[in-house]
């Protein structure tokens, strides 16, 4: 019994690695074998494809602004008066270079004391011309609803305090002409001064056999 159960034992240990090679053998031959599409490459998947779940298992929400931009409200940065070809006028400056001067947006705008003004459009502001007093303070009060060409809006009351500056000071003559005759009896020169405390004038004598030269290079 012991010869025998030693045989058996080491045929078993024979036939079994010779089975398990039959086996293997028969599956590669008869299953398909897979082959990649791209020799050679990986197969990716596409990021726009894959999908990432959290772990709670709930998907996340997308943002319906996501991608799009939001426009500001509108806002007024600065008031301030100013002159501009000897006129005054106050400028109103804003965030967004695009607000309009329409008859709507006039109509949110109030001036303390009361002036008539006009409106009108500036880069990234507006302009108020009507006849300001130099050098007098006034509230500018700009009512919510103003609005710009691309939809922005003024969504609170605002207040300022603007000043009218005083004019610049300036000296001209009345009188016409360059010369001023040693004859003439009356010695009066009249001229329009402008925020002018004194003035300091300088006489030159010119005699006529200058005159041809000055006239030719007007000293």
């Amino acid at each position: 019994m012991r010869k025998s159960s030693v045989f058996l034992s080491l045929c078993a240990g024979t036939l079994l690695p010779a089975s398990l090679c039959v086996n293997v053998l028969l599956y590669q031959r008869v299953s398909p074998v897979k082959k990649d599409p791209v020799p050679g490459k990986e197969r990716r998947v596409s990021a726009a494809k894959r999908k990432v779940v959290p772990k709670s298992g709930m998907e996340p929400l997308r943002s319906p602004l996501k991608g799009k931009k939001v426009l500001e409200d509108l806002l007024c940065t600065e008031a301030y008066g100013r002159i501009y070809d000897n006129k005054p006028l106050i400028r109103l400056r804003f965030n967004h270079w695009d607000v309009d001067s329409s008859t709507e947006n006039g109509a949110q705008i109030k001036i303390i004391p009361s002036v008539p003004f006009r409106l009108s459009g500036a880069y990234d502001g507006l302009e108020l011309h009507g006849d300001f007093e130099y050098e007098k303070e006034y509230t500018v009060l700009l009512k919510k609803g103003i609005r710009s060409r691309r939809g922005a809006l003024l969504k609170y009351d605002s207040a300022f305090k603007v000043k009218i500056p005083a004019l610049p000071s300036s000296a001209e003559f009345i009188s016409s002409g360059s010369l001023f005759p040693s004859g003439r009896k009356d010695l009066f020169l009249p001229l329009e001064l402008t925020n002018v405390n004194a003035l300091h004038v300088k006489v030159y004598q010119l005699y006529e056999n200058n005159l041809t030269r000055y006239e030719e290079s007007y000293w």
